[in-house]
């Protein structure tokens, strides 16, 4: 058996990056509940199975819905707390050479129903 190692350097915006693109989210982010779901997306790990999602002709959020869902189950606002997340995962995709395509596409998880699709630049 041969190994290998695979090294891929990930840019991780901070949450001063992402407020600067997505200012409405402001007040929001500094809440715990937010900050937590910020943590789980704003990762390495994430980014990788978000762009293997994309290789796999799946929206990103796919990647990381499982993982969303359980941090999220008991907080309120379910469409606002959606569409942060897809704002983060939009901020991690583009800081890692992603565009959105304007395709919107259905995602494989009872708590999402779709999300962008992004391509490599």
């Amino acid at each position: 058996m041969k190994s290998q190692k695979y090294f891929c350097l990930v840019n991780i915006p901070e949450q001063n990056d992402f407020i600067n693109s997505y200012h409405f989210f402001n007040s929001l982010i500094k809440t715990k509940e937010y900050q937590i779901v910020f943590d789980i997306i704003m990762n390495p790990e994430s980014f990788m199975a978000c762009s293997y999602a994309t290789k796999l002709n799946l929206p990103a959020v796919a990647a990381i819905a499982y993982e969303c869902d359980k941090a999220i189950k008991d907080l309120g606002s379910k469409n606002q707390l959606k569409q942060f997340i897809g704002a983060v995962v939009c901020s991690l995709m583009e800081a890692n050479e992603y565009e959105k395509t304007g395709v919107k596409k259905s995602i494989p998880h009872k708590a999402f129903s779709r999300g962008e699709f992004y391509k490599k630049i």
